[in-house]
């Protein structure tokens, strides 16, 4: 509970207290013990008296706990487990608050280390990786404290590495399981320097054994390296330690074994950041407790949260997404981000960033604070956080976090830290620097945390360094970095006031004005040809003023709120004029389409009341029109393109289109494929509007298919229900006592129960049925139609011919990688639809 400011509530009877004196009201039992706990040995310098402060704070909060142990057992336990998971940087804090109880209460610490050792085998299940880890991490920091016996700890690390062996000697595709075995090893070696020195000390013998297992493991694990992961594609020189970062992959787990086998083989385990307790009185108290044995650690033989009969591709994609690379990339030279640190503890408060970070997102501003201000070495502290910051907003496949939460807490870092400016800009200008290798959905990434933070500093940034980008040829990968950039900062602000932030040399990149466009789009043929018929630019000579009558006439009906089925006899009613562009069906639905834009344009809002409204009218024209997918996709095209220069509600009203059923998820994916911009260079904006309606198309099946699988499980418990109101009705009939009108009431209410929930279990799953279909027809055809563009872009350049074939890569060097972000852009899409599903 955050302390209280001021005088009390009531404000009577007391004394008054100055502005910054903290008043903390009455708290209830619980919430006393919450505080007390989670603030432990929270003392600040300049509140410290003396360096055994925190030592005091820590034995009077083990005393005052040890008089509550019989009333408040289970939430003291549960209380100080989930402290020593989610506060990183106190974990021996609250291992020696354990120990202190251990003394007198040795019951209640038996309890909490089977809880704590349920708790792993739960969280392990659930595929709970950061709390399984922590856990690992707390058992060898209570070995520190006399707690657990050294040697049952070292069987159950044993246990880990061992089943993490039998993957790599089972001869299996190292996909389907390395993920996850150098997860288990991993989180043993960052649990060691907790109680390395106690291991060491009393069980040489196991831990060198420990240590022999896992180099074994490192010799049979057979992907070294993820080029996949790979954030720039080819290095600048030899030494680009940047470029050969795999975001943290399998290359990551070889960093951890030499750190900690350095602190084996120097036989020294002390770490500065890790804070220990070191009062002399606590070390005799802890000696003299008993300590307890940690029980084996239930491993799952099968990587957990993997479908066990999955295809293998399935499996190997389930097991990336439940166990994900770490996130790092080397943007920084050593000295900025190491300092005087050595290796091991550049590692650990790697680790005490990434914890904050995970426990603390709920909670921006406490996460800022404490990355800012709660880390225990300040050495360097700036250049390693805004390293570790960007390798996890630029981690592959994905962030853990969309860039909006990288950029808020970045902007709140910027605050606190005065110095974290300069090593967060190095971070962008080494990007920037490698815009030709970066990978360019990182690109994107980038380019839309770029834009958040500027528009938090009023666009404050040193634009004369990015001015040669202006006259770079429009695929240079710069240039459209920087246009990126500016179309996302129109998308949070106006162009007017974008326009004014920015030097006016740069407005020749800035997006156009996000109205509505006069014309729409055309309609592709299934071979990816636009349809003559369906051209409905607005500004055709022979009918200028006649597109522009109907289009008026139909907005004023939509502004007088005409309903659908008036509005639609009014249309009829035109037919029979010739002249009138509403004469035919083509005409009748592009003026409709137009007007139901521009009566949107005024706001969100507007447009999608505007579209729900018209629904049905919307629906009539179209089947006028065709039967045939080229008419839906035209309409689609029409939508997109009517917004060309606003990509955030051309995409809007596209998904508003499709949660209305106007437009199918087929069609805009056939529209997609067939419109030019998907594979063009020169327009990058349209370009990403183009993948992006792919995705928004992906996105609705799956959430369709995820609401009627809820839809399903809904009416599966609705049949429950109405079977046990049938057997309770049916148990009261044979109780001779039962009132007969009462039995025979509840035996009717009962059958039209299963009635009712029988009709809705039919229909639920018909629903599911149709969206399991419906999902799968679009997938298939998304993945047709990357056969199709992919073997057709190859074919024309063959046919170009070896010559012209060299010059094409030459002129479009970008070319290739540019595909691969769309592709990898889709399927980024799809990963994570998919894992939100789950």
């Amino acid at each position: 509970m955050p302390p209280y400011r001021g005088p009390p509530p009531d404000g009577r009877g007391q004394k008054r207290r100055r502005e910054d004196e903290i008043y903390q009201p009455d708290m209830s039992r619980k919430d006393s013990i919450l505080t007390m706990i989670i603030g432990v040995a929270d003392v600040s310098e300049a509140d410290a008296a003396t360096p055994q402060d925190r030592e005091r704070a820590v034995g009077s909060t083990a005393r005052r706990l040890a008089k509550l142990l019989d009333r408040e057992t289970e939430l003291i336990r549960q209380t100080v487990l989930d402290c020593a998971v989610e506060l990183s940087t106190k974990t021996m804090v609250y291992a020696t608050l354990i120990g202190l109880l251990n003394g007198d209460h040795n019951n209640f610490v038996a309890g909490f280390v089977k809880a704590a050792e349920q708790d792993f085998d739960q969280a392990l299940a659930r595929v709970d990786i950061n709390r399984s880890r922590m856990l690992l991490r707390f058992f060898a920091a209570l070995t520190a404290v006399h707690v657990l016996r050294p040697t049952t700890v070292l069987a159950a690390l044993q246990s880990i590495i061992d089943a993490a062996r039998g993957f790599a000697e089972s001869g299996t595709e190292a996909r389907l399981w390395q993920p996850y075995a150098d997860f288990l090893v991993g989180s043993v070696l960052m649990a060691l320097p907790w109680g390395g020195s106690e291991l060491s000390a009393s069980a040489t013998d196991q831990l060198d054994l420990l240590f022999s297992c896992i180099q074994g493991y490192l010799e049979a694990r057979l992907i070294k390296y993820q080029p996949g992961l790979q954030p720039f594609a080819r290095p600048l020189d030899d030494a680009d330690t940047a470029a050969q970062s795999d975001s943290g992959g399998a290359s990551f787990l070889p960093v951890v074994w030499e750190a900690v086998n350095g602190m084996r083989s120097s036989g020294n385990w002390s770490c500065a950041a890790i804070k220990r307790v070191t009062w002399e009185e606590f070390e005799a108290q802890l000696a003299e407790s008993d300590p307890h044995e940690l029980a084996p650690l239930g491993i799952p033989a099968h990587p957990p949260g993997v479908p066990t009969e999955a295809p293998p591709a399935v499996a190997a994609a389930a097991l990336l997404d439940a166990f994900p690379p770490r996130g790092s990339i080397a943007l920084l030279p050593r000295e900025q981000t190491h300092g005087s640190k050595s290796d091991i503890d550049h590692l650990i408060m790697e680790q005490y960033i990434l914890d904050t970070i995970h426990y603390f997102d709920g909670d921006r501003v406490a996460c800022a604070r404490k990355l800012a201000l709660g880390l225990p070495i300040k050495d360097a502290v700036e250049g390693q956080l805004a390293e570790v910051l960007f390798s996890q907003m630029l981690c592959l496949p994905q962030p853990h976090f969309r860039a909006v939460a990288y950029s808020a807490l970045m902007v709140d870092v910027c605050k606190l830290l005065t110095k974290f400016a300069r090593p967060m800009s190095a971070c962008i200008r080494e990007c920037f620097m490698r815009m030709g290798a970066f990978d360019p959905q990182l690109r994107g990434r980038l380019a839309e945390w770029l834009a958040l933070h500027l528009a938090n500093f009023d666009f404050m940034w040193p634009w004369d360094r990015w001015s040669h980008v202006i006259g770079a040829p429009s695929h240079d990968p710069q240039r459209r970095f920087v246009m990126a950039t500016l179309s996302h900062l129109v998308r949070l602000s106006y162009l007017d006031k974008v326009s004014g932030g920015v030097p006016s040399q740069f407005a020749s990149l800035l997006p156009a004005n996000p109205v509505v466009a006069e014309g729409t789009a055309q309609a592709p043929q299934a071979n990816g040809s636009a349809a003559a018929s369906a051209d409905v630019d607005m500004a055709d000579a022979n009918g200028t003023d006649g597109e522009k009558m109907a289009v008026h006439q139909v907005l004023e009906k939509i502004k007088q709120k005409t309903s659908s089925p008036a509005l639609l006899e009014w249309i009829k009613q035109t037919e029979h004029e010739a002249s009138s562009p509403l004469a035919n069906p083509h005409g009748r639905l592009h003026a409709c389409a137009k007007a139901l834009f521009l009566a949107g344009s005024k706001s969100l809002t507007h447009s999608d009341t505007y579209l729900q409204r018209y629904r049905k009218l919307m629906h009539a024209l179209l089947a006028d029109v065709s039967a045939e997918e080229t008419d839906a996709a035209g309409f689609a095209g029409m939508a997109l393109t009517a917004w060309r220069a606003s990509p955030q509600r051309a995409l809007h009203t596209l998904a508003k289109l499709l949660s209305l059923d106007v437009v199918p998820a087929d069609a805009v994916v056939r529209w997609a494929f067939a419109s030019p911009e998907l594979l063009t260079l020169q327009d990058g904006i349209q370009n990403d509007v183009a993948w992006d309606a792919v995705d928004e198309a992906v996105g609705h099946v799956i959430e369709v298919h995820k609401a009627a699988l809820l839809g399903s499980e809904a009416a599966t418990a609705q049949v429950a229900g109405a079977a046990a109101a049938t057997a309770e009705a049916a148990e009261l009939g044979e109780h001779m006592e039962a009132d007969a009108e009462d039995v025979a009431a509840k035996q009717a209410a009962a059958a039209q129960a299963t009635t009712d929930s029988e009709a809705v279990s039919t229909a639920a799953t018909l629903a599911l049925e149709q969206a399991a279909a419906l999902q799968k027809a679009t997938l298939l055809l998304v993945f047709e139609q990357f056969v199709r563009v992919l073997t057709d872009g190859k074919a024309a350049l063959s046919e170009a011919g070896e010559g012209t074939a060299e010059a094409l890569q030459q002129d479009n060097s970008r070319a290739i990688n540019d595909d691969s972000y769309c592709i990898i852009n889709l399927l980024v899409g799809l990963y994570s639809h998919a894992r939100a599903k789950r």
